[in-house]
Formats: structure tokens, C-alpha cells, sequence
């Protein structure tokens, strides 16, 4: 079995777990992120896989962060069974359609008032598609055993926490795992305990809490004093609360101290959640398993009065204390009870009380560590009011009460990993559980995936514990390569026995990366500092004098496939899987990655080869799936300077109608890259929920790939690639078509130059090279058609990103001096496009792209895509300059692309996007004397005198025959 955490790994939120097995493959709780904008855009990204192939979801509980991905993933194409319990089923039936209620609303409400930078705000899912979900539903008992999908048996086991919670336990033929859901508490006032399990191989354990145990006085004391509080002050209390659970917790407890006398019974208590009303009554229909008679849970209905339409819930909002609100969501993530906040945060005689968890990120969790203003619709509001928290009510189990249930196994399991945790109560659980029972425990991180055949037993030694020290940023910059920079004599060093080179796992606030260790000596650093390289800063997202938390990464495991690569073994699927994840988490050096990308050059590669590492680069990011049966996609091989024709080709194609999201990569061994040279021209670091708004406004994009985490693996080798001037032919392929995969294409256009001094420099190379391609292509289901074109000289004067985007914007703009050889390639590549997306008969797409560029529809689409991503700008302009002319008269007879290439290069090309050549002469140009040849271009005048050195070291780069 393998397990991958899509969720719940550095967060609280999010749970899902990818399951696969031998024969089928399983999605464990399918959840919402909530809380930071950087955990809620992964709600926007698809799962590293194709949905059609998940067999089965199944659910621990209805909350929804464990439950609220699911109309997404059934629009998007899952077409399989969502197994759950009974209780859990019926509470999705009332929590999911609310969920996609609110996700149009908030949009409606965020275009109705324009506070939303996207334009216009979608919804993540609509009620429509939650009611489409829960037909996919198939509840069974507790304790049952069924078979969800082939390999695999099923039970779910009471778990406590909330109505339907449950424990998952799998069985297949390679053992067994238990995910832990969340477990709720031994003395829930509500629920009862969750079931105590002897055995599991395997257990995955939330860790809600597992840094804080939850305090020993009596709730409702706390509740009622806070209460009596605000009522002598004549205020109101709003209590954000969760629709599940912790509303049922507050209605009981008032209810009774209201019954006690301890708060007066004229009290206007509302509860302004119609959800929670509906949630209420099911606690009567499912009465074993939960504490409460028949009497309490008629009770619970008439402890508030239920605010059902939006009228009556503005109309709170006008009213005066004293009175309780309760109302949702929990974590003030939406839902009423922020337009509540923004009605009575601001005034001190009123109390705002958190009576739950609050994840990181969320309003709840700003609230509770002390924000003067949170933010609202756009705008910030004041927070003068009392805020207070109980801590226990909440429904989750502390880490006494998690440690008290797992001494209830009888032989430890092979491995426990700790989940749905922020990373300091994760860590806190993991050191606990070990001191306590010298379990073998990890913390998995977002993505990661690890093998459970095999683990190493129960009984190795646990690691040690990692230490801190501070962050200092040194202002180096490595590029993208993160480097630690410690002192020698640190006591880190010596206890941990790093030393210069060695690499290291740097932990921050959940996110982590591991660098390279160089070592300094006094007064650069202090014995307690760790220096940090630009690139390992950014990575981490760091803070000066931040804590960060150093230890030994894992044993990098997958390099000792390539260590058999060089002796002549071949690559599995499984090592190329660990290799490519490994890559793209940063666990390769600099040095490892190039021995990787060594032993895949030449031909080392084979088909079988070569396709699973495009599997695989797929595999380690995020993958686009558009709701449209035709995408298409273009890319040209490359090695050929200038050859700008991809922004020509997508305003063209995109001005037709058809579809064309187009990701590019920055540039590998040329002077300027696609994403290099659009970026003169706007912004292409787009993240997934923007370029998506752009293709839905414009049907197309001009993007750079690596800022959406598409084929991650890829861009980290080609940093490697880059300085080493090197491809290779299963690489490349691997490269071209894992984004292409990544990006959602249906249909691929691709044009490979031939030429001597191309890529490509024969025919037989370049017919080798798209045979591979279609070969590869077809295992994936991707139509690819292959376009040869002549590689013998640079397309367009532009060699460097500016000049190339003068180039490009001088077509578009049917300028009188636009480069025709540039027109006119761009124009076939169009038309070719337009004819396999239906838009043209065979052989007329040529006209049709012609007139589409000539109408001044192609150049109008391309200023609309620019806007879309952020607006045009315009192309900066060199400092320095220097000319070169003609030795001698004569014809132009032969153009040397790669080191004209590389005196753009030379002169700063691509990292100065201002520098590069301006080419004035082609092939066949009958030239004189003192005629000018090229112009360098370069923003300082070291690189522009290197560049002219190596040009005039080289005069036969173009060759001019009397």
C-alpha cells in the first residue's frame, strides 16, 4: 500500500488521504482547506490524479473540512461511491448544499459590492453540485464490514466528536491502517467516547490538540460568567459556532444554567443558523449514540428562538442587548455570524466568545490571539468588544485524552503519522507518543507519500530531537539553490555532526525545505543564528529572529536508482515516482540533481522509461482539468534563437474562439524562454485561481508554469539544466509533455526546428525525437501532431526577452518594419491549430489566421489577455550598446544559432531582460562592407564588454562568402 496526505499535513484542515492499494485506490475524508489564503487556494487545485481513477471516497464525519470537497470532486468527474455512516450522511444532506449556498452568495456578494480583486468572484461549488454529490452516497452501520472497492474490506468504528463520527479501519492483503477521524472526549457532555481499537499496522492520529490539554473547570461556569458580564453591561454575545456539535453543546448548557436560575430565563437566546436548527432534530433520531434522553433533546429545540430568513437575521443586527447570538461558522470563517461581528465587534459593551478550535489563518484565530480589526468584505473592522474563549467545550480530544485511547492497543503499530494538526501540536503529540509508548511516529508534510510495505519495526530507536535557533537574513543570493549558513563552532553543528555541505531540513510554521549547510566563522553569524540564502528565506516565508527548527532529512532513498542508472540499470516506475518527488520537494542537492539529469542523457532513456517520468513529473504537482472537451496547446522544441511565435499564435488562436491556456517554461539553454519574454509585456506569475478567471474571460493565457506548481520536478531540473547548457532527448520529452499533461491539453501542436546549429541538427534526430513524442503522447491519450521547420537561422531580429517582445508586439501591431519571417511562422503554427480545433477545413487555416492577425482582432485579443493578467507594459529598454558591421562584402552564407545564442547570453540574457542581440541581417543578404550586422544590447557595460569579446573572437558566427 502506499499512502499520500493530500490534507490535513501542516494543517487543521483539509483531510484527505490517498490510499492506494493493489488493485484499487481509496480518498479518505475529501475536505475543505480553510484558514490562510495560501491553504484556501489549494481548494482551487486539482488532485494529483485523474478522478476516474479513485474507486471509492469514504468519510470519517460531516464536518467540512473533512466533507466539503466533494461537490467538486463529482462535478469534476468522480463518478464512484462516497461511503460514510448514516448520521454522517444526513448531516452532508443538510451541511453541503448550505456549503454551496454560502460559496454564491459570498461571490454574488463580493460582485454586488466589488471588494474582489477577481472578476468577476466565482463560487468554489454551487448547491446544484452538492445535491449532485449526495447521490454518489452509500451509508453503512458501525462496526460493519463492507468492501469499498476490490482488495480492500471496511468498518467504521464510533468515534465520538459529533453525530456519525467515525473511525476508519482498511484491511487488505498488506496489512491493515486505522485513520483516527476525530476523536472526540471520554467526558463529552453530549457524545460518548470514541471506541477503543487493540491493533492496526498502521495508524494515521489527528492532533488537534496535541500541544494543549483542555482546562478542568466546569464550561458552563466559564459560560455563565461570561454572559453575566455582558449582560451587566447591557451588550450582546456572539458566539461563532460550528453547526454541528458545538451549537447542540451551547443550547444544553444554557438551557440548564438557565434552568438553574444562574441566567435569567427572559434572556433572548437566538440561534441564527437554520443548519444547526435542522442538525438539532437529528440528535433525536440517532439516540444511541450520543448521552442525551429523549427529554434533553426536545429540550435543546426550545433553549434559542431560530432565526431563519436573512431579514430576520439584519434585523439582530439592529436590535440592543442584552441578548445571545449564536450563529455560524465556528472559525468566523463566513456564514452569518461575520455580518454579526461587523455589526457589534466595534463596541466594548458587547462580548465576541470563541467556545472551539481556531484554525491558523481564520477571523476566529485573529480574534482570539487579540486583533484590534479584522477583515470583512474588503473592509477592516474595529474589535473593541470583550473577546473570550472556553477551550473546553470543544468536541476534540486533548493530548491526554488522545494518549489515554491509544493505550488501549495491545502490540504497537508499524508506523503512526500524525495528522490534521497545526505543525507545533503535531510535533508536541509526536514527541509524546514516542516518550510515552516508543512508537515509530512521523509528521508527514502536504504531498508527501510514503510506501507501507516494508517500515522498519516499532522498535528502532525514534529520531532525535531537533534544535532551534534563530533566523538571520544574510542577503545572498544562490539563485534558487536554499543554503544554510551556520557557524562552525555552533552547537548545532556539533551536536548533530553537520558539517560544510551537508545537507539539512529546516522546519517554519509548517513548511519546511532542506538546503545545503556552508559553514562561516565569526562575526558573520552568532553561535545561535542560522543564515539564510534569498532563495531558503522566500522558501520558508521567514521572519528575522524567527525560530526555525533544524534536523537531518530523511534518507534520500530514491538516489540509489540513479546510482544503478549509472551502472546500466534500468529506471522502475517506482523509482522514478521517489526520484521526481523527492526533486520537486527539494530533497536533491545540486550535485545529486546533476547526476540525475546525466543519467538521463544521451538515449539512456527508454520508452517505458520515458513515460513513467512523465508520469511522474505529472505526478508531483497540481494538474488543470477544464470543463471543455477541446484545450489546446503548442510548444516548440527550441534551439532557435528569437522564434517568438507562441503570444502571436495564442492571440491569433484564443481570437477565433477556440481554447488555448497557455503555460510556459522561463528559458533552459536559450537567451529568453516564452515566460521570459511575455513577462516584458505583463505579468505571468499567475497562481491557479487567476488563470483560471483569465482562460473563462479570454479562452486564453500566456503564463509562466512553475508559478501553478504544474511539473514542479521540471523546473527544479531545469535549474540544473541551464548552467550546464545541456538536454536530452527522454528529458525533454518528459519535459514538454508532463506540463502539457499538467495544463489540462487535449490537443498539442509541436513545432521542431532542424538545422546544424539547432537543437535538432538532422532530419533523422528530429523525426526520432517526434516519433517519441507521439509515442509517449499517445500513452497519455494526448493528440499531438509534430511540425518540422527550418532551424538554419534566428526567426525575428529580437535574441534576448525584450527584444524578442519588441518583436512580438511589432506582428501583432501589423507594424511596417515587423520581422516577416517572424509573421509568417507564427501565421502557418496559427493556422495549423485553427484547422485541428475545427475552425478551419484542412488547408484553410493559413487564411484564416492571416485575416484574424490583419483585422486587428489578433493584437485586440492579445491587449485582452495582458489586461486580464494585470495589464500591458512595455518593454524595457538597454543601457548599453555596441554594433557590429560586415568585415567584408559579400553574401551571408551561414548564421551559428548556438553562439550567437550564447553572445546573448554573454551580454545578461535572460537574467538582464533588457539585454541580448538585435539581428539585422538573414541568410541570402548580399552585404557590403561596413553594413551593420548586429547590435549587442546589455544593462552593464562588464557584460556588454564580455559579450563583444567573445563575438570578435569568434567573427565566423556569421559567415559572409565573397
Amino acid at each position: 500500500m502506499k499512502l499520500q496526505f493530500l490534507g490535513a499535513a501542516g494543517t487543521v484542515t483539509g483531510s484527505k488521504y490517498l490510499l492506494r492499494g493493489e488493485h484499487a485506490q481509496l480518498l479518505v475524508d475529501c475536505g475543505l482547506f480553510q484558514g490562510y489564503k495560501q491553504l484556501r487556494l489549494r481548494n482551487w487545485s486539482a488532485l494529483p490524479l485523474p478522478l476516474r481513477e479513485i474507486d471509492a471516497v469514504l468519510l470519517t464525519h460531516a464536518h467540512i473540512d473533512h466533507s466539503g470537497y466533494l461537490p467538486l470532486l463529482v462535478r469534476d468527474g468522480y463518478r464512484g461511491r462516497v461511503y460514510c455512516t448514516q448520521a454522517t450522511y444526513e448531516l452532508c444532506r443538510i451541511l453541503l448544499p448550505d456549503s454551496g449556498r454560502l460559496q454564491e452568495e459570498e461571490a454574488e456578494y463580493a460582485n454586488r459590492h466589488r471588494y474582489s480583486r477577481h472578476k468577476p468572484a466565482l463560487p468554489l461549488y454551487t448547491e446544484a453540485d452538492a445535491l449532485k454529490a449526495l447521490e454518489r452516497f452509500e451509508p453503512q452501520d458501525f462496526e460493519h464490514e463492507f468492501t469499498p472497492a476490490r482488495g480492500f474490506t471496511a468498518q467504521l468504528l464510533p468515534a465520538g466528536h459529533i453525530l456519525g463520527a467515525a473511525m476508519l479501519r482498511l484491511h487488505s492483503a498488506q496489512g491493515s491502517i486505522l485513520f483516527s477521524g476525530d476523536l472526540g472526549r471520554a467526558q463529552d457532555p453530549i457524545m460518548r467516547p470514541p471506541t477503543p481499537v487493540a491493533q492496526a499496522d498502521y495508524l494515521v492520529v489527528e492532533s488537534t490538540y496535541g500541544n494543549r490539554h483542555h482546562e478542568t473547570e466546569n464550561p458552563q461556569d466559564a459560560l455563565c460568567a461570561v454572559i453575566t458580564r455582558c449582560i451587566e453591561r447591557g451588550g450582546v454575545v456572539v458566539i461563532p459556532s460550528f453547526a454541528v456539535g458545538r451549537a447542540q453543546a451551547l443550547l444544553l448548557a444554557i438551557g440548564e444554567l438557565k434552568a438553574a436560575g444562574r441566567l435569567p430565563l427572559t434572556l433572548p437566546v437566538y440561534l441564527n443558523s437554520p443548519m444547526a436548527a435542522d442538525v438539532t432534530t437529528l440528535y433525536r433520531q440517532h439516540q444511541t449514540e450520543h448521552r442525551l434522553s429523549e427529554a434533553q433533546c426536545a429540550a435543546l429545540g426550545r433553549t434559542a428562538q431560530i432565526v431563519n430568513t436573512v431579514e430576520d437575521s439584519k434585523a439582530l443586527n439592529r436590535r440592543k442587548g442584552p441578548m445571545v447570538i449564536i450563529a455560524g461558522s465556528g472559525m468566523a470563517t463566513g456564514g452569518r455570524v461575520i455580518h454579526h461581528l461587523k455589526a457589534f465587534a466595534g463596541d466594548p459593551a458587547n462580548s465576541i466568545l470563541l467556545v472551539g478550535f481556531q484554525a491558523a489563518g481564520t477571523r476566529g484565530a485573529a480574534l482570539a490571539e487579540g486583533a484590534q480589526s479584522i477583515k470583512i468584505h474588503g473592509e477592516y473592522v474595529a474589535v473593541r468588544a470583550e473577546v473570550a474563549s472556553i477551550g473546553n467545550l470543544s468536541a476534540h480530544a486533548d493530548a491526554g485524552e488522545i494518549l489515554n485511547w491509544l493505550s488501549h492497543f495491545t502490540q504497537a503499530p508499524q508506523q503512526v503519522f500524525v495528522t490534521h494538526g497545526e505543525p507545533a501540536a503535531a510535533d508536541a503529540l509526536r514527541q509524546q507518543i514516542e516518550a510515552r509508548y516508543g512508537w515509530r511516529v512521523s509528521v508527514p508534510e502536504h504531498l508527501q507519500s510514503v510506501n507501507l510495505e516494508g517500515s522498519a519495526p516499532a522498535s528502532e530507536a525514534a529520531p532525535r530531537p531537533s534544535q532551534t535557533l534563530r533566523l538571520h537574513r544574510i542577503g545572498i543570493d544562490t539563485y534558487q539553490e536554499p543554503v544554510l549558513f551556520l557557524r562552525s563552532d555552533c552547537p548545532v553543528c556539533r551536536s548533530e555532526g553537520f558539517e560544510s555541505q551537508s545537507r539539512v531540513k529546516l522546519s517554519l510554521d509548517g513548511r519546511s525545505v532542506v538546503a545545503t549547510l556552508y559553514t562561516v566563522n565569526p562575526p558573520l553569524l552568532g553561535e545561535t543564528q542560522a543564515g539564510l540564502s534569498e532563495a531558503a528565506w522566500r522558501a520558508l516565508d521567514a521572519h528575522e529572529d524567527q525560530e526555525v527548527t533544524l534536523s537531518h532529512p530523511d534518507p534520500l532513498e530514491s538516489f540509489a536508482a540513479v546510482r544503478g542508472k549509472v551502472f546500466g540499470a534500468s529506471f522502475s516506475a517506482e523509482d522514478l515516482q521517489a526520484a521526481v518527488h523527492d526533486i520537486a520537494a527539494g530533497r536533491y542537492s545540486g550535485l545529486e540533481l546533476a547526476a540525475f539529469v546525466t543519467v538521463c542523457g544521451g538515449q539512456r532513456l527508454s520508452l517505458n522509461e520515458t513515460i513513467e517520468l512523465t508520469r511522474a513529473m505529472v505526478d508531483s504537482g497540481q494538474r488543470l482539468h477544464w470543463q471543455r472537451e477541446l484545450v489546446l496547446d503548442k510548444h516548440c522544441v527550441g534551439g532557435l534563437p528569437g522564434n517568438r511565435t507562441t503570444p502571436i499564435v495564442v492571440a491569433i488562436v484564443a481570437a477565433c474562439g477556440l481554447t488555448i491556456p497557455k503555460t510556459s517554461s522561463r528559458a533552459i539553454t536559450s537567451p529568453a524562454g516564452t515566460a521570459d519574454t511575455m513577462e516584458m509585456l505583463a505579468p505571468v506569475d499567475l497562481d491557479l485561481p487567476s488563470l483560471r478567471r483569465v482562460v473563462e474571460r479570454e479562452n486564453a493565457c500566456l503564463a509562466w508554469g512553475g508559478a501553478m506548481n504544474l511539473s514542479p520536478a521540471d523546473d527544479v531540473l531545469i535549474r540544473v539544466e541551464r548552467p550546464l547548457d545541456f538536454d536530452s532527448e527522454g528529458q525533454l520529452v518528459a519535459s514538454i509533455l508532463s506540463k502539457k499533461i499538467a495544463a489540462g491539453a487535449t490537443a498539442l501542436l509541436v513545432e521542431v526546428p532542424v538545422g546544424p546549429t539547432a537543437k535538432l541538427r538532422s532530419d533523422e534526430a528530429a523525426q526520432t525525437l517526434g516519433q517519441r513524442l507521439r509515442e509517449v503522447a499517445q500513452a497519455f491519450g494526448l493528440r499531438i501532431e509534430i511540425v518540422y521547420s527550418d532551424g538554419n537561422q534566428p526567426v525575428g531580429r529580437g535574441i534576448g526577452p525584450a527584444l524578442e517582445a519588441l518583436d512580438v508586439l511589432a506582428v501583432l501591431r501589423r507594424d511596417a518594419g515587423a520581422p516577416a519571417d517572424l509573421r509568417q511562422r507564427s501565421l502557418r503554427l496559427a493556422g495549423r491549430l485553427l484547422e485541428m480545433g475545427g475552425r478551419a477545413a484542412g488547408g484553410n487555416g493559413l487564411a484564416l489566421a492571416e485575416q484574424t492577425l490583419d483585422s486587428g482582432a489578433a493584437y485586440a485579443k492579445f491587449l485582452a489577455i495582458c489586461e486580464a493578467q494585470g495589464g500591458l507594459r512595455e518593454p524595457p529598454v538597454a543601457s548599453y550598446r555596441q554594433i557590429f558591421k560586415a568585415p567584408r562584402s559579400g553574401v551571408l552564407r551561414g548564421i551559428d544559432n548556438r553562439r550567437l545564442a550564447r553572445i546573448a547570453k554573454l551580454a545578461g540574457a535572460p537574467r538582464s531582460p533588457a539585454a541580448g542581440l538585435e539581428l539585422h541581417q538573414h541568410l541570402g543578404a548580399q552585404l557590403q562592407r561596413g553594413q551593420l550586422l548586429f547590435t549587442l544590447h546589455a544593462e552593464s557595460p562588464g557584460e556588454l564588454a564580455y559579450a563583444a569579446a567573445y563575438a570578435q573572437a569568434h567573427p565566423d558566427i556569421l559567415l559572409i562568402e565573397a
